[in-house]
């Protein structure tokens, strides 16, 4: 199996030893991102994996594409360009406060990569799995476009597609994105997460609205089921987390097909 997937890679900056942004003096760096993680672990399993990207024309560019070569991650479709690399930051948790993030990555060389004329066909041909998530999406517009042509074209070519819906509201309001991601998903094979998608009743107000997001299987089920059917979808999968403290949380695993 051959599996690309198409996002921003970002230097993550962390404080220290649990300190809070106030207090830090230093920041431990880190590369990083929801798509590259995917793809590097799934290089790990010794699955053929490749991203599409766009990283600065400087060392920390170089840095990166080095970086995913380390894990045997094509890197045939990750561009350089002129423009600044996104960076996020993190403060760590500690008992219970909870980890915190702040953004910056407006205007980075990923965010301008609607500019180039790659031609997505041919750079999916020759893959058997195309991964998305819903942050490129809420990055700006002219990505939202360049994503929702490129799932088309992967179904098209008969790739099997898989979205993380991976809400932000650093980037997007919830409403947006619940009708932006809703678009996508009649070409989307596997969806992570059941929320932001839209489900209306006959009086426009979405089901799921008020649902607790630890509500049991049994009672999110009749959602999934209706998700389903609605949008073709071919499995949905989803992971509840309770958290206890920065150092202790519970998964639970679903999966609906």
């Amino acid at each position: 199996m051959s599996f690309i997937t198409f996002g921003e890679i970002l230097m993550r900056l962390s404080t220290p030893n649990h300190q809070t942004f106030n207090q830090a003096q230093s920041f431990d760096t880190y590369y990083g991102g929801a798509e590259m993680n995917v793809a590097i672990g799934l290089s790990g399993l010794g699955i053929d994996t490749a991203m599409i990207s766009a990283v600065p024309n400087n060392d920390l560019g170089n840095q990166i594409i080095q970086n995913l070569k380390w894990y045997n991650v094509d890197t045939k479709h990750v561009s350089q360009a002129e423009g600044r690399l996104g960076l996020y930051f993190t403060e760590s948790g500690y008992a219970q406060r909870a980890h915190r993030f702040i953004y910056d990555r407006q205007m980075s060389t990923f965010s301008q990569f609607y500019h180039r004329d790659d031609d997505i066909e041919v750079i999916l041909k020759g893959h058997d799995w195309f991964h998305i998530t819903g942050i490129t999406a809420g990055l700006n517009n002219e990505l939202l476009q360049f994503l929702k042509k490129a799932v088309k074209v992967a179904k098209k070519l008969g790739l099997f597609v898989s979205c993380d819906l991976n809400f932000r509201a650093a980037l997007w309001d919830f409403e947006t994105a619940r009708k932006e991601m809703s678009d996508i998903l009649y070409d989307v094979d596997l969806v992570f997460g059941y929320e932001p998608i839209a489900l209306p009743d006959i009086e426009g107000h979405d089901q799921k609205d008020g649902l607790d997001r630890m509500a049991d299987i049994e009672e999110i089920q009749p959602y999934l089921e209706q998700i389903h059917d609605k949008y073709n979808i071919k499995y949905i999968a989803f992971v509840q987390r309770k958290i206890f403290s920065h150092k202790r949380n519970r998964l639970q695993g679903f999966l609906s097909t």
